[in-house]
């Protein structure tokens, strides 16, 4: 039969201290003060960094802000053009014969194919004496005729 292990006694870990120093002493105070120093040193510097972030933060929300609106505004006009558009080529469409001018009513009907494809309107056999000017396709399976005044800028 195995003898029981005596219990390990706990040695106390020895410091070795190479020098003395005593705690009313005032370069004890000046190290305190400045320990005290260095960390409120730190503070400040987490404190500012914690601004900058903050404040980085809400610019960038303010610029996103901006540019939403921005945006809006650029959506809002562009569809305002479209209405404005819209609204003249109804107008355009209106027109009875009452607002046409006189000699204009009294002429022809040109063939059914001179009709414009923006206004609608049906050609006339005198409308180019009258200074009313047709453009067509340049292919030949393309039977559109517009006005030239409907055209776009882009499209003349």
């Amino acid at each position: 039969m195995p003898q029981p292990m005596k219990a390990q006694t706990e040695k106390k870990k020895s410091r070795v201290v190479l020098e003395g120093r005593v705690i009313s002493g005032e370069d004890m105070l000046i190290k305190l003060r400045e320990k005290e120093k260095a960390l409120e040193e730190k503070r400040e510097r987490q404190e500012e960094r914690k601004r900058k972030r903050e404040t980085k933060a809400e610019e960038k929300l303010s610029k996103e802000k901006a540019k939403l609106r921005r945006k809006e505004e650029k959506v809002k006009k562009i569809s305002e053009s479209k209405q404005k558009k819209q609204t003249i080529v109804r107008r355009k469409r209106v027109t009875t014969d009452e607002e046409r001018p006189q000699n204009e009513r009294q002429s022809r009907l040109a063939s059914p194919i001179y009709t414009c494809g923006v206004c609608s309107v049906r050609g006339r056999v005198d409308d180019e004496a009258h200074g009313i000017e047709w453009v067509g396709c340049d292919e030949d399976m393309c039977l559109t005729w517009y006005h030239f005044e409907c055209l776009s800028s882009e499209e003349k």
